[in-house]
């Protein structure tokens, strides 16, 4: 929640933005400001990353709609939230800063490859042997040293988000049949990468703990159920069809604490299950069947320009899956 200082109102004129308006090292700072509060997702949040009081946000904030002509944002009791105009200003602003990073690139190296690479992935992958990612980034840190590497856990719906503004210049994520219209386009490109593998887990206060090894499809229909919402494959499709009390959650660990509540059986990555089956938590059930198989890609946007730095990581990350 923002606090009072932050929800003052700027006087900045909002008839759209003043005529000549020029960037220049002044409204260059008051831009970087900006993408930070957006990424940050509020004044208060942004104050550690910028090192700067929540005043002095506040203040380049406004010095910037001011400079702008315009509104980027509402802040106060109902958090934060960009206006249109302040959509479009991010959206820019990134464009700007990516076109500043690309000349100073090609000026301060020749054969080198140098620049940011800002990459997002699904929460909950560190653990699965299959997954290429800290592999590529060693690898990426011995082709290409001078590269800087800025890396997010967040959801599926806030990557998507990321990957259509050009916040994330790639992404790992699960390839999910439940596509956003921007995801059919082509707009984005993908590579197939490895294939997260999935089981039945109950908990350990759940009815049938004790005998999970001796339960059958026919016997768990009677048991509520829960699965991630943005993963239907054909199997899990096909699992889900045979249970009638369904629940869904978006992240691998609301999964799991549904499931060690001992109220549902469901869905986990076997990576992420080991843990508490280790500690008998949980229980594997139908163990003897075949596992639930997640293809998992890496995503690029193929609208906001292709740096040498993704270039050279998904190469990279090709050669090792």
């Amino acid at each position: 929640m923002e606090s009072e200082l932050s929800k003052t109102e700027s006087a900045g004129p909002r008839n759209g933005p003043r005529a000549g308006f020029r960037v220049g090292a002044m409204e260059l700072k008051l831009l970087r400001v900006f993408k930070t509060v957006v990424e940050s997702g509020g004044f208060s949040s942004a104050q550690h990353p910028l090192g700067i009081s929540l005043a002095s946000i506040s203040k380049q904030i406004s010095d910037l709609e001011v400079r702008l002509g315009m509104r980027l944002c509402t802040r106060g009791r109902d958090g934060f939230e960009l206006s249109e105009e302040g959509d479009i200003v991010y959206r820019n602003t990134l464009a700007l800063f990516r076109t500043l990073e690309d000349f100073s690139d090609r000026i301060t190296a020749s054969d080198e490859i140098v620049g940011e690479l800002s990459l997002a992935v699904i929460d909950n992958t560190i653990s699965d042997p299959e997954s290429p990612v800290v592999a590529a980034l060693h690898q990426l840190n011995l082709r290409a040293p001078r590269v800087r590497v800025s890396l997010s856990i967040f959801s599926l719906e806030e990557i998507e988000k990321g990957l259509q503004s050009g916040r994330f210049h790639g992404a790992i994520v699960p390839n999910y049949d439940i596509e956003s219209s921007a995801k059919r386009s082509d707009q984005f490109q993908t590579a197939s990468l490895y294939e997260e593998h999935s089981g039945l887990y109950c908990g350990l206060n759940h009815p049938i703990f004790n005998s999970a090894d001796q339960q059958t499809l026919e016997t768990l229909k009677a048991h509520k159920f829960v699965t991630h919402s943005y993963v239907s494959g054909e199997q899990r499709r096909q699992l889900i069809s045979q249970f009638e009390n369904l629940s869904s959650a978006t992240q691998v660990e609301a999964v799991a604490m549904l499931i060690l509540s001992g109220v549902y059986v469901g869905v986990l990555p076997h990576h992420y299950a080991r843990q508490y089956v280790e500690q008998r938590r949980m229980a594997p059930l139908l163990a003897a069947n075949p596992p639930i198989s997640t293809p998992m890609e890496l995503v690029w946007n193929a609208r906001v320009g292709f740096s040498q730095a993704l270039a050279c990581f998904i190469d990279i990350i090709k050669d090792i899956t």
